[in-house]
């Protein structure tokens, strides 16, 4: 007798588990990966097993299949980067201003 698999991944988080059963198995992305869809009615038709292991969560909370789930969290590093970037400007304007009024 052959022992079978388990229907949940030993490496499967509360979060990993929430947004799988919440996808139905299925990759979320709309086009946010750059492809458009358009075979498949604009959603990815990339179908997992319901246990979903090919599934990869994203920082949105979402569940993407590999394909996708590379394309998106390039482009979420990047929309974080360019926040960063952003309010460490902000921060160094507000010093520079503080210097010009002389307080120190």
């Amino acid at each position: 007798m052959t022992a079978s698999p388990p229907a949940v991944p030993l490496w499967a988080t509360a979060a990993w588990l929430a947004a799988v059963q919440a996808a139905h198995g299925l990759c979320q992305c709309a086009g946010a990966c750059g492809r458009k869809h358009r075979a498949s009615g604009y959603r990815c038709d990339q179908y997992q097993d319901l246990n979903g292991t090919n599934l990869h969560l994203a920082q949105d909370g979402k569940v993407y299949c590999p394909k996708c789930f590379a394309d998106i969290a390039k482009a979420l590093r990047q929309q974080a980067d360019a926040e960063a970037t952003e309010a460490s400007a902000a921060r160094y304007a507000q010093d520079d201003l503080f210097a010009l009024l002389g307080d120190q």
